[in-house]
């Protein structure tokens, strides 16, 4: 027996309509700008009003407060990638052995430690790695680049 196109559509058919009934049930992510604009519409931003940084911005410029206040900088890409250019001061401790050099941070857990790599995203598996070890006061700051562009003119 051969089924209709319709009848092998359906599900697809089903499934777009549960999408455009949630659509339509007024849910939204965020506020209705004011002014009686359309739903969905974002609100301009004053022309005056410099637009907020990137969060990875931020986190620099946190990680160059702490840095200022004595803060140990671990690099924890290879070390190629620290031989080609790093932060002044950094220790070279690839993410994959941090755990197997401990020693090298210090006895303090709570000492202030940033870790940084290229994107961030080896940083980020180094501070978790350091925080189930116990350690309480460290930040992933990031990539490098983005490190150096925020750095405080002295």
């Amino acid at each position: 027996m051969k089924r209709s196109r319709l009848t092998a559509a359906s599900p697809i058919l089903a499934l777009l309509l549960v999408t455009a009934q949630a659509g339509c049930r007024g849910e939204r992510s965020a506020p209705a700008p004011a002014g009686g604009a359309p739903p969905g519409a974002v609100a301009p931003r004053d022309a005056g009003t410099p637009p907020p940084p990137r969060p990875e911005v931020n986190l620099a410029r946190r990680a160059w407060q702490m840095i200022a206040a004595g803060a140990l900088v671990v690099d924890v890409r290879t070390p190629q990638e620290y031989a080609s250019g790093h932060i002044q001061g950094a220790l070279n401790i690839p993410y994959d052995q941090i755990a197997d050099r401990l020693n090298e941070l210090g006895e303090k857990k709570d000492r202030p430690i940033v870790l940084y790599c290229r994107s961030g995203r080896r940083a980020g598996i180094a501070l978790a790695t350091l925080r189930r070890l116990g350690y309480t006061n460290v930040l992933n700051a990031g990539g490098l680049r983005d490190l150096k562009q925020a750095k405080p003119a002295r």
